[in-house]
């Protein structure tokens, strides 16, 4: 069975989020975590990503509130995957972002679609 990651702000879910969390090893597997709610981010202004905030609970492990990005949909995307836009953002807070000469967002979740260049990824906010 494939992984799948979310297409829209719907489908990040208290499920997903959790199962999501346990596959970076930032929850065990007797935690769990509850999406409260959701807020857009950067509403017409993002090019390449839709944004959005949650607001979770149900461990410590992890900070109240996140930014959440997902893939784009619509003509732009086909620009997106032919220049490898999306993997070179996740191989950059995989692979560089600890040695980077600026501060940047913990990265807890950076996943991409086993069949689809669908992306998905979750930061911890900057405050």
């Amino acid at each position: 069975m494939s992984r799948t990651v979310p297409t829209s702000i719907e489908a990040v879910d208290s499920t997903w989020v959790t199962a999501a969390l346990r596959r970076s090893g930032r929850l065990d597997d007797t935690e769990a975590v509850r999406v409260d709610s959701t807020e857009p981010l950067a509403a017409g202004t993002a090019l390449t990503t839709s944004m959005y905030r949650i607001h979770l609970s149900g461990s410590d492990a992890v900070p109240a509130t996140m930014i959440v990005k997902l893939a784009v949909e619509g003509p732009i995307r086909a620009l997106i995957d032919a220049t490898g836009i999306y993997e070179r953002e996740l191989a950059f807070y995989q692979e560089l972002a600890e040695h980077a000469p600026v501060r940047v967002p913990a990265m807890f979740i950076a996943e991409t679609a086993e069949d689809s260049t669908d992306r998905s990824s979750m930061a911890r906010t900057m405050s």
